[in-house]
């Protein structure tokens, strides 16, 4: 039977708050399963996107969340590691013959140095978001003291 538009249940022992709250919790549990398959849908990046990201890479022109999603990917394939290799010493071997150097180098080894330095960079800028962050509110929660002192609703300065 049809009220209204909405089924009638068949009693199952629930009260209609009952009924209410399950599908509340099972709409929840179905949004936050979206929101996690939406998140590794962006950061998981497919070779395709990895080979493409590489040109951005060596011309250190990636933002932080696709650098590390980047260097995530490059770490565990061994594909898009040896494409980036050998990309890195052609770009690395171009800018030693454009600087004039001669002899023989090892290029392996500075690409490493070259990642570590670039994930370097990300941990620092966080550190820095983070410390700018807390900076913040505590001139926020300075000012709001100080203002409280000057209406005299919490006054500080005899404490002082």
């Amino acid at each position: 039977m049809v009220l209204h538009g909405v089924k009638a249940n068949k009693d199952d022992g629930r009260t209609p708050a009952e009924r209410f709250l399950q599908r509340l919790r099972s709409r929840k549990e179905h949004l936050l399963k979206a929101l996690r398959w939406k998140r590794s849908r962006e950061m998981g990046l497919s070779h395709k996107d990895v080979t493409a990201m590489i040109p951005r890479y060596l011309s250190d022109d990636l933002s932080d969340r696709e650098l590390i999603a980047f260097l995530k990917h490059i770490n565990s394939c061994r594909e898009c590691y040896e494409e980036l290799e050998t990309m890195f010493m052609v770009d690395r071997t171009i800018h030693y013959l454009d600087d004039g150097q001669d002899g023989s180098f090892d290029l392996t080894p500075e690409l490493i140095r070259d990642m570590e330095r670039k994930l370097h960079r990300v941990r620092v800028n966080r550190m820095l978001v983070k410390f700018r962050v807390s900076a913040a509110l505590s001139a926020v929660f300075l000012f709001s003291m100080a203002v409280l002192d000057f209406f005299g609703i919490f006054p500080i300065s005899r404490f002082l």
